[in-house]
């Protein structure tokens, strides 16, 4: 029995190795590399350290993905987006015809902004995802980092799914294996069957529990030279300016207040992690580097170890946010321009609007705590949307692929 595993990205091999490390000794792994461009050799170099058997597609044409498919004579197909990349709904059909299960693992939480429907509100969120898909693909072509040909395809993608109403979490995958119960009545409220609907949570989350603190500690110390005894906050940001929500000034004027904030504080470094696929890191040294508030800037470290060393983390929207708060750590949405966050204050996390309060919600945290109602309300956040936090997530969804292989028919 055979399982290959679509992937894009070094966040997609992160998430699938651990399933595949997991899977019974009578079912082969295989992971196929979608990127043929940018991102070919990082991705490729990753699994061969990671000494997983792999393949990169030839192309993204119908006959290269059932080229994929007859030379690996799957049980099961596993992706981690359905809507995200032109080939996707492309390998689901492929997969489909010829009667081969289909698991769906999501790379992120589901958000509600997926469902688009019909009345006012929904038509206003049309339009903001149309504005925000043409100049997503603009700016993506000024960044000079992926191939004209893949930004053409994938921005027309984008477009063609806004008028049809079906964007992420939307394909005819046969199951999906979801963070939590959140993300099941997601799915089941627009038509898919809870049979067909698993929570697992998700590998991203073993990381956390299998890393330890002291470790992971002196880990980023030393890697980015931060002396003992101070303090780390970390900025996780995400691709706003890329796919058309925020402009760069507002980028600038973000980034600016962390570090004014964080400044302030006495032996505490800031660390800003980047969005590992969307953004460049030359966009924020060069704000690091032309103000007076010094920081660390990374993008591919491992997100555990950097939770697993930080006294706090601040976002605006991003998915990591749920991930900061599996990790006990207090998590605050510094929310200057009003954007939808997933988070909130009934949460657990610190809901903060203006650039003064940020600094008296860091001094609070780093002198008191993370307070016992606090920690209430993120445990049944997790919980809700990341299941149990016991590190038995891949193995969850390993032992699914199996029974999915075993049955060998769509269901």
């Amino acid at each position: 029995m055979k399982a290959i595993f679509l992937v894009d990205s070094i966040p997609n091999v992160e998430m699938f190795v651990p399933i595949i490390r997991e899977l019974p000794a009578d079912c082969e792994g295989i992971i196929i590399n979608l990127d043929r461009w940018a991102k070919q050799k990082e991705i490729e170099n990753r699994l061969q350290d990671c000494d997983i058997k792999y393949k990169t597609i030839g192309g993204w044409k119908r006959k290269d993905v059932n080229e994929v498919l007859m030379e690996t004579n799957p049980s099961v197909v596993v992706m981690s987006h359905d809507a995200t990349i032109p080939i996707d709904p492309l390998f689901i059909k492929c997969a489909n015809g010829k009667g081969i299960p289909i698991l769906y693992v999501p790379h992120g939480m589901i958000s509600a902004a997926s469902w688009v429907g019909l009345n006012n509100k929904g038509f206003c969120n049309w339009l903001l995802y149309f504005k925000m898909a043409v100049l997503g693909v603009f700016r993506l072509m000024k960044s000079g980092r992926v191939s004209q040909k893949r930004i053409a395809e994938t921005g027309w993608m984008w477009i063609r799914h806004t008028f049809r109403h079906k964007m992420e979490a939307h394909g005819s995958w046969t199951k999906a294996a979801v963070f939590g119960d959140d993300a099941k009545r997601r799915l089941v409220s627009i038509g898919v069957s809870p049979d067909n609907v698993v929570v697992t949570g998700n590998p991203k989350f073993d990381y956390i529990v299998h890393s330890k603190e002291d470790a992971c500690r002196n880990s980023v110390r030393q890697r980015f030279h931060i002396a003992d005894g101070e303090n780390i906050v970390l900025l996780l940001t995400d691709y706003l300016v890329e796919c058309g929500q925020w402009n760069m000034k507002q980028r600038l004027e973000f980034v600016r207040a962390a570090c004014e904030a964080v400044a302030e504080l006495p032996k505490t470094r800031l660390i800003i992690k980047l969005h590992p696929v969307a953004e460049r890191i030359i966009d924020y040294q060069d704000i690091v580097w032309n103000s007076d508030y010094p920081a660390v800037v990374c993008q591919s470290e491992p997100l555990w170890e950097l939770l697993r060393s930080c006294k706090a983390a601040i976002t605006v929207v991003s998915g990591a946010g749920l991930e900061v708060m599996a990790a006990g750590k207090p998590l605050i949405i510094f929310n200057l321009f009003g954007d939808e966050s997933p988070f909130g204050e009934a949460d657990g996390a610190y809901v903060v609007k203006y650039n003064d309060d940020l600094l008296l919600v860091l001094k609070s945290i780093i002198s008191d705590g993370l307070p016992k109602d606090r920690k209430i309300a993120m445990g049944r956040f997790v919980y809700n949307h990341a299941y149990l936090q016991d590190g038995k997530a891949a193995k969850r969804i390993a032992d699914l692929i199996a029974e999915m292989g075993k049955k060998g028919i769509i269901l």
